[in-house]
C-alpha cells in the first residue's frame, strides 16, 4: 500500500529477507497496479519503477506476476479489453480496484509453482506449496495479520486444475 515510497518498500523487503533463516529461500512478487493506476499515470510509473528496482535487487528471487495477470484478460468482456489496453490486471480477475478473485490468485499460484519448478534445483509438489501456505505466518511488518490460504480449483491457467491461493 505504500508503493509511492520506493525506499520504504525496498527497506521493508530487505528487512524481511534478512530475517529469514539460512538457507534463505524466498520469492519476491511484483507489485500489482489497479484500476486507479492505468498506464501513463504517476501511480503506474511508480509501480513499474518499484518492480524494476525489486527485480534489480533480487534478480534470482523476483517473479513478475503482474504481466501474466494483465495478459489473462477475457477479450469477450469489454472492461477486460479496456483494462488490458491500460496495462491493468483485468476486472474479471479482481473483486475491487486491486484485489484478486480466485481466478487471479490461481494464475499467481501457477506462476509461483512454475518458478519453483525451474529455479534453485527445487522440485516442489503442489502439496508442499499448500502446506507452506497453510502455516498462517504473519504477513507484513508494520501490522502483521494472519494469512488465509486455501486450495482452489480452476482450469484457467496452463490447464491447471488445482492451485493454492491467498484470500
Amino acid at each position: 500500500n505504500n508503493y509511492s515510497s520506493q525506499a520504504t518498500v525496498l527497506a521493508d523487503v530487505a528487512s524481511i529477507v534478512t530475517a529469514l533463516p539460512s538457507p534463505k529461500r524466498y520469492l519476491v512478487l511484483s507489485i500489482l497496479n489497479g484500476s486507479a493506476e492505468p498506464s501513463g499515470t504517476g501511480g503506474y510509473n511508480q509501480i513499474v519503477a518499484l518492480n524494476a528496482a525489486l527485480a534489480a535487487v533480487y534478480p534470482a528471487n523476483y517473479l513478475d506476476v503482474r504481466s501474466p495477470l494483465v495478459a489473462a484478460f477475457n477479450p469477450g468482456i469489454p472492461q477486460d479489453v479496456t483494462d488490458h489496453s491500460n496495462d491493468v490486471p483485468p476486472s474479471s480477475l479482481r473483486f475491487d480496484a486491486i484485489h484478486l478473485l480466485t481466478g487471479g490468485y490461481a494464475i499467481v499460484a501457477q506462476q509461483v509453482y512454475v518458478w519453483l519448478l525451474t529455479h534453485d534445483g527445487y522440485v516442489p509438489r503442489m502439496l508442499d506449496i499448500q502446506a507452506a501456505m497453510a502455516s498462517g505466518n504473519p504477513i507484513g511488518s508494520a501490522s502483521p495479520g494472519p494469512g488465509a490460504f486455501t486450495t482452489v480449483t480452476s482450469p484457467i491457467y496452463y490447464g491447471a486444475t488445482t492451485a493454492t491461493s491467498f484470500n
